[in-house]
């Protein structure tokens, strides 16, 4: 049986984005992976974007932040899982 944790990023109370927290490691650290490279793109594209122009808005550097808040809440939640689970396996002795 699964174990489904509901993401902090879910916006309304009712959430409905949830992480499979006995996923297969691998699949865990490439769905972080992923989000962490996004992260890395976006930035990497804001230092673009802001060599290139005279300034950004604010409300354009408000989407950017909220992006990134919203990735890598969901990367560090998947860490957790993984960690979880490695921690999980050390204490019952299995050796995967």
């Amino acid at each position: 049986m699964s174990n489904y944790k509901p993401l902090s990023s879910n916006s309304a109370s009712t959430p409905s984005l949830f992480l499979d927290c006995d996923a297969p490691t691998d699949i865990l650290l490439g769905d972080a992976s992923r989000r962490v490279e996004a992260v890395r793109n976006l930035a990497a594209t804001l230092t673009m974007v802001s060599d290139q122009t005279k300034g950004l808005e604010a409300k354009d550097l408000s989407a950017f932040a909220v992006v990134t808040e919203i990735l890598c809440s969901d990367a560090a939640e998947i860490l957790v899982a993984i960690e979880n689970q490695s921690l999980k396996s050390q204490l019952s002795g299995d050796p995967s």
